[in-house]
Formats: structure tokens, C-alpha cells, sequence
């Protein structure tokens, strides 16, 4: 789980047909759409018709190169995709016609989810091999989907797999990963269960609006005569702001916003409430099951003691040297 590996396939091949679409309310004709696949991942992209006697006369028109496009017939002959292009004379879109995408040197790098699963768009190509210290994985050959499986699935079950080399990375403790969309899903970035982004939005908006109100009023104790006396000496606003401002306001905002980061954190607790397993709701889970109470308890007063004293030392360090020294 969370392995990170390095895909690469050499070459491969993806089919799919056009589409007329509804999306939003709005028609989308002639539109064809292979897995997400980013320009820089591979070392050459060609698109083609599948059957060129079926697409006689039409042309294709790329709109995020290479994985989305739309085929449109070039009625005014100048060689490029004009709006309208993509209907026929009968306001019809091109459906159902095979556009096929031949890869070369693709490169991806993955993050494997918790049950050890990767997926890269499913290519046609040979049967999977692996050897010097790399790990290889099989997949089928149905054009257009996305999955290689497991990272340490040798088997194939297509005769017309794919060669992937799957090379594993030195493990981290985090792990950058963007999200992609290889058909209907994203796989890759990280996953909010619900109880989490609850308790993250909830302390978010509750906080934040102290916050907010803190800054408004330290803001606003700044006496006036100090933005009326950099006017003078010919400050713009933003250089009032910075420079004369925000650098006073920030020693009235200060302490009290000391109180509010400590009151954040006692304020987790609440993720009990929402069944996210914190360290409050896992030390009652522990306190129940052992039957010692207080051990459980005196844990849990010296974690949040620690946390609260380590927000207050850095946070009064700060407040110190910004205070204005006095004669």
C-alpha cells in the first residue's frame, strides 16, 4: 500500500470512437476522449482514424493533446478546425467513428492505493515482462480502459497484454502525488473520508471567523493619524498597509490570536462527534478496552499540554520580538 513505482511502456496503442454528448446543458458533438494522458509523460503521441474509408474526408482537431479531441469536416478548405465543423450539413455531430492513439515511451509516476493496486491506461501491446531488480504487471488489452492491478501481479489474462515495467521507489513518510482521471475516476492525490473533511471544514469555518475578526480589529486599532501621516509624506495605500499599518496591527493581533490556536486545538476533540478516530476518541477506545482510566487520561492531558505549551512558546518568541521596546 502507498508504494511508489515508476510505470514506463515502450509502446502502445488506444482505441476509442466519438461521441455526441450532452454535458451542462450543452451538446457536445463529434467528441472523442481516451484516458488522461499529459503531453509530458510521453515521448511521441500520433492520432489517426481507425478505419481511414469510414473517416474519408474528415479531420481531426485535438484539444487537450493528446487524450481529448473532436473530428469535424474542413468545409472552407483552409486546413484548420473552424466552429461548426464538427456537425454535418444536418446539424448532426460524427459519432461512432474509430480514432486511434499510438504512443511511444510513456512514463508515469504512481502512487499504489491501500490495497497495492496502480492503474495507467490499458494499452495494447505484448505480453508483460520484468527482470534487473524490476517488478513487472500484466493488463488486458480493452482499448481505452485504465489498470495494471496489483504491483506484484506476474499473471497476465490477455494474450495481447501490454509490456510495462513497474520499478519501485525508495519509500517516504509523504509522498507527492498528483490525481488523474484514466476513464470515470481519479486515481492518485490523496482521499478526505467524510468524518475527516467534516471535522476540517467545521474547525475551518468556526476558527476562521474568529480570526477574521481579530485581524479586522487590530486593523482598525491602528490610529488614524498614522495613515493620515504616510498620505502626507506621499505612501500609496499598499505601502501604507505594509509599512505602517499592518506592522502595528500585527502586535495588537498577536496575543489574542495565541488564544485562538490553542482553543483550535482543544476544539479537535470535537472529531469524537463525527467519528473521526483522533487522539482523543482512540485514547477512550484504549481507556475502555484495558480499563485503566487514569494512565489513559494522564495521556491525554500531558499530549495536549505539550501541543498547547509548543503553540504558546513559538507564538510568545514572535509576539516578543515584535513588541515595541520601551526606554
Amino acid at each position: 500500500p502507498y508504494a511508489v513505482a515508476q510505470v514506463s511502456v515502450e509502446e502502445g496503442t488506444l482505441t476509442t470512437n466519438t461521441q455526441n454528448l450532452v454535458e451542462s446543458r450543452t451538446f457536445t458533438n463529434s467528441t472523442f476522449r481516451f484516458p488522461a494522458i499529459e503531453n509530458s509523460e510521453v515521448e511521441a503521441a500520433e492520432l489517426s482514424f481507425t478505419d481511414p474509408d469510414q473517416a474519408e474526408g474528415l479531420a481531426i482537431h485535438t484539444l487537450n493533446y493528446p487524450s481529448t479531441g473532436l473530428v469535424y469536416r474542413d468545409r472552407d478548405g483552409n486546413g484548420e478546425y473552424d466552429d461548426g465543423e464538427e456537425v454535418n450539413a444536418e446539424g448532426a455531430g460524427f459519432g461512432n467513428v474509430g480514432v486511434t492513439l499510438q504512443i511511444e515511451d510513456f512514463s508515469r509516476r504512481l502512487v499504489a492505493d491501500r490495497g497495492g493496486q496502480i492503474r495507467i491506461p490499458i494499452f495494447e501491446g505484448a505480453q508483460a515482462e520484468g527482470g534487473g531488480g524490476e517488478e513487472s504487471a500484466g493488463s488486458s488489452s480493452q482499448g481505452g480502459g485504465g489498470g495494471l492491478g496489483s504491483l506484484f501481479n506476474r499473471e497476465s489474462t490477455s494474450s495481447n497484454s501490454v509490456e510495462a515495467n513497474v520499478e519501485l521507489r525508495a519509500a517516504a513518510p509523504l509522498v507527492l502525488s498528483f490525481p488523474s482521471i484514466p476513464r470515470g475516476n481519479y486515481v492518485g492525490g490523496i482521499s478526505l473520508s467524510a468524518a475527516y473533511l467534516a471535522l476540517l471544514i467545521g474547525l475551518v469555518v468556526y476558527t476562521a471567523s474568529f480570526i477574521a475578526e481579530i485581524v479586522r480589529g487590530g486593523i482598525q486599532a491602528v490610529p488614524k493619524g498614522q495613515r493620515e501621516a504616510a498620505k502626507a509624506v506621499g505612501l500609496s495605500n499598499y505601502q501604507t498597509f505594509r509599512l505602517i499599518v499592518f506592522p502595528q496591527a500585527l502586535r495588537i493581533i498577536l496575543p489574542p490570536m495565541i488564544s485562538q490556536y490553542l482553543n483550535l486545538t482543544k476544539n479537535s476533540s470535537l472529531a469524537l462527534l463525527v467519528t473521526f478516530q483522533d487522539f482523543f476518541a482512540i485514547s477512550n477506545i484504549v481507556g475502555n478496552q484495558t480499563g485503566a482510566a487514569i494512565p489513559v487520561i494522564l495521556i491525554v492531558i500531558g499530549g495536549y499540554l505539550v501541543i498547547s505549551l509548543t503553540f504558546a512558546f513559538i507564538l510568545n518568541i514572535v509576539n516578543e520580538r515584535l513588541a515595541l521596546v520601551e526606554r
